[in-house]
Parts: structure tokens; C-alpha cells; sequence
């Protein structure tokens, strides 16, 4: 699946907000960070997830639940692996 990705906003280094769309599906983010203190940052993120076709929306019925929470998991993990807030 291609995806076309496009920043709404951002204000570093601590949110965006992005929308990127498909064939099938569109979708909506934000992701936040707030500094905890010199060794910890919370990340905080939402995502929604909308089926365009018939067929994405079925599979979204039956996968959705577990294949975006995985999915939302590897995101966040490389997320976390490329940010360095100072």
C-alpha cells in the first residue's frame, strides 16, 4: 500500500499533526512529547484510521483491532528510535 503523507502542522520539537491518504484509506495524526524531566519524555499519539473502499472497510472490520495495534506499536517504536528532544 502507497501512502501520500503530507505535515499539517508542527511545532518542534514537541507535536505534529499529519494526514496521509491511499487507494483505500485515509488517515489523521498527532504526536505529542512532553518532557518528564533529563532522561524521560512522554510520547503521546492519536491516529484515525478511515476505510474508503468496500474492501478496506471489511478488512478493517475484521483485522483492525490487531494489525493497527501492532502496526501503531512498530510506528511508535521507530518513532522513539529516530526523536532526540533536547
Amino acid at each position: 500500500m502507497t501512502l501520500r503523507t503530507k505535515l499539517l502542522e508542527t511545532s518542534e520539537p514537541t507535536s505534529a499533526a499529519f494526514k496521509a491518504s491511499g487507494e483505500d484509506v485515509d488517515i489523521q495524526g498527532e504526536i505529542n512529547l512532553k518532557k518528564l524531566d533529563e532522561n524521560a519524555t512522554d510520547l503521546s499519539y492519536k491516529l484515525v484510521v478511515r476505510a474508503q473502499s468496500t474492501i478496506a472497510k471489511l478488512a478493517m472490520s475484521v483485522i483492525s483491532s490487531g494489525y493497527i495495534n501492532e502496526q501503531t506499536s512498530i510506528f511508535i517504536e521507530n518513532l522513539k528510535k529516530a526523536i532526540t528532544v533536547t
